[in-house]
């Protein structure tokens, strides 16, 4: 009985202990082995992505509707600052530095008055601009259920009835 409740704590300790970050052990192993990871660190990526082109077309005097057109809906407007939109950008690739982007746009009587931030279009950005989304149209058959209903023959005596 001894040896079963021991085995349970340590198995438990193991599964408990694969849910935690590899920083401490890492911490105790040459930096050649310390990028090695024993869980799963997921690329996050938030914000808006804008193009170089889409950024060029952005000048002085254009309407909140051009705007919108050309980079998107903005990441933020302020309730009290109606007349500025901020679009921001994050990228945390696991190994690598954080990337933040910023760009707020300052709006005079609905045209755009300046542009401020640090925002430049870079590889990464234009690749995820350029990934092709594919719609796959809803499929019209029978679905697995009426499907298996039918091999099994029973779809028939319920269309009978």
């Amino acid at each position: 009985m001894n040896k079963i409740l021991t085995l349970s704590a340590i198995f438990t300790g193991l599964l408990a202990s694969g849910c935690s970050t590899t920083e401490k052990i890492t911490s105790i192993v040459p930096d050649s082995i310390s990028n090695w990871s024993l869980v799963h660190k997921a690329t996050i990526q938030q914000g808006n992505i804008l193009t170089e082109d889409a950024l060029e077309e952005l000048s002085p005097g254009m309407s909140k509707d051009e705007v919108r057109i050309s980079l998107g809906s903005p990441s933020l407007v302020d309730v009290f600052h109606q007349e500025r939109w901020d679009y921001i950008y994050s990228i945390d690739v696991p190994g690598e530095e954080p990337v933040l982007k910023t760009l707020s746009i300052y709006f005079t009587d609905d045209l755009v008055d300046r542009v401020e931030g640090d925002y430049e279009a870079d590889e990464r950005s234009e690749q995820e601009a350029k990934r092709v989304v594919v719609t796959v149209p809803d499929y019209r058959g029978e679905d697995i259920f009426k499907r298996t209903l039918k091999k099994i023959g029973i779809a028939d005596e319920a269309r009978s009835e």
